[in-house]
């Protein structure tokens, strides 16, 4: 099963986080997947809305630490196209 999920009714698209075991934590996939959903939602001039859920008992963890890099710069790296992706219209 893929980790982000996206399917359209109507006008709305709807993009679910889809790794419950961990807590849909925003790995480098995870952010993937949504940069896709995002890529097709601006492309597709037939939606108008965009929900973006999760599955299990969490929306999101955040950033995934298991992700991170243990080296120092390389972690600012991380955390820097994290922060980027979360700011991105």
């Amino acid at each position: 099963m893929p980790l982000v999920e996206w399917d359209c009714e109507g006008s709305i698209g709807i993009a679910t986080m889809n790794d419950p075991k961990r807590r849909n934590a925003l790995s480098s996939d995870l952010r993937n997947g949504m940069r896709r959903c995002f890529d097709e939602f601006e492309t597709r001039d037939d939606l108008r809305v965009m929900i973006i859920t999760g599955t299990g008992a969490a929306f999101c963890a955040g950033g995934d630490l298991a992700d991170m890099p243990s080296n120092v710069k390389q972690a600012k790296v991380f955390l820097k196209d994290v922060l980027m992706w979360l700011s991105t219209p």
